[in-house]
């Protein structure tokens, strides 16, 4: 159950910044000029989420390489969390 909780942690900051990062606006832009299909997936959070879970539940193999990418967006994911609930918190 944690390996699952800290994938879906990993899975939300992916498709969070992935799709709303400032920073990858510009490649955003660039996969939307040439695919519909990508350009609509590119912007959704919730579209990306299920093809980042593909792929890493998918490259489960790779144990090394994938446990150090899925923990580290987990942690990115729920500090992310964290510091929303806390910013929240002081309005």
């Amino acid at each position: 159950m944690e390996h699952l909780f800290t994938l879906a942690l990993a899975v939300f900051a992916m498709s969070v910044t992935l799709t709303t990062s400032v920073m990858l606006e510009g490649p955003r832009k660039w996969i939307k000029a040439r695919s519909e299909f990508l350009g609509k997936l590119i912007y959704c959070p919730y579209c990306a989420s299920h093809w980042i879970s593909f792929a890493l539940i998918g490259a489960e193999g790779w144990h090394g390489v994938l446990a150090f990418i899925v923990q580290s967006f987990a942690t990115i994911g729920l500090a992310a969390l964290m510091s929303y609930a806390y910013l929240r918190a002081q309005q």
